[in-house]
């Protein structure tokens, strides 16, 4: 019988963790603490859902100190997603904690603590799903970043069910949130800046582009304290801020944006069968599901 020597190949402890092995390398790295990583090293998600800030003064206080290590994704396990996204020479990218990277950058901090979480990077769901939960419960998320959130995760999984299920929301929400997107560009900078509630939003979304601003402008000006999305050009008259069959007068009381619309509607003397064939051809079939799912919510809702 042969002496043992003590000593360890290299080849064969190279063949006991490789491919052939029964450890997942990624689950061996997975919740790594690397203290003082040096930012050249890191790279921000290509794939954020959340849009370019360039106001970063609430982080300040990360040149003083980090109160939640960055979630980062080793490059070899990122790449194997997304091969020809540019990093650069970033040995990490970071999936949870972009402003907190983008805050150190801007108030001149060298280097970041992180957690290395590759478990995140076994499908491109995986990524988003990690990226819009830590997002979504923020303030300062905002819902048309939220939307778009939503409707990648919806994208990325072929199902609105299956990204409902993952965000443990409802059906209703997702959609909800997905309509938003055909909101004329003006119509979501006023959603952000607080101008505008949600609902009335979703509902703007339901009509036409190029129905929406002008619907908008009616029912804004007959509500207290909103401005209108355009001012009227230099030395054109102002736009009456009632309808045709609803003029301005004293006292009368303001209508909302829906009641507008129901009005108009009711003048029209569209039956059911009428603004169904009015509203498909608008819409078109993914917009008729939507509207059939807040519909649904509606009728859910105590009367």
């Amino acid at each position: 019988m042969a002496a043992r020597t003590g000593r360890i190949k290299l080849s064969e402890l190279a063949s006991s963790v490789g491919p052939s092995s029964s450890v997942d390398p990624q689950s061996r790295i997975d919740g790594v603490f690397r203290r003082d990583v040096p930012l050249l090293h890191l790279a921000a998600n290509p794939r954020n859902p959340r849009r370019l800030q360039t106001d970063l003064d609430d982080l300040s206080s990360i040149t003083d100190q980090q109160l939640q290590p960055l979630s980062v994704v080793s490059r070899d396990s990122w790449l194997r997603l997304w091969p020809d996204d540019a990093i650069g020479d970033a040995k990490y990218v970071v999936v949870n904690g972009c402003r907190r990277l983008a805050a150190a950058h801007h108030f001149g901090r060298p280097s970041l603590d992180v957690v290395i979480r590759d478990s995140l990077a076994t499908s491109a769901s995986t990524i988003l799903e990690a990226a819009i939960t830590e997002n979504i419960a923020r303030k300062n998320f905002d819902v048309m970043e939220e939307a778009r959130a939503v409707d990648l995760l919806a994208n990325e999984l072929s199902s609105a069910a299956e990204a409902a299920r993952r965000l443990k929301r409802t059906e209703g929400w997702v959609s909800q949130r997905r309509v938003l997107l055909r909101l004329h560009p003006d119509l979501q900078a006023v959603l952000v800046s607080g101008a505008m509630p949600v609902r009335v939003a979703r509902e703007l979304a339901l009509l036409p582009t190029d129905a929406q601003t002008d619907t908008w402008r009616i029912g804004s000006a007959q509500a207290p304290g909103v401005k209108p999305t355009r001012e009227p050009t230099h030395g054109a008259k102002p736009a009456p801020t009632g309808s045709p069959g609803n003029p301005p007068r004293k006292g009368r009381p303001r209508l909302t944006n829906h009641e507008v619309l129901a009005r108009a509607v009711r003048r029209a003397g569209a039956d059911a069968e009428t603004l169904a064939n009015v509203l498909f051809e608008l819409l078109g079939e993914e917009g008729v599901a939507t509207l059939t799912v807040l519909l649904d919510d509606r009728r859910t809702l105590p009367r």
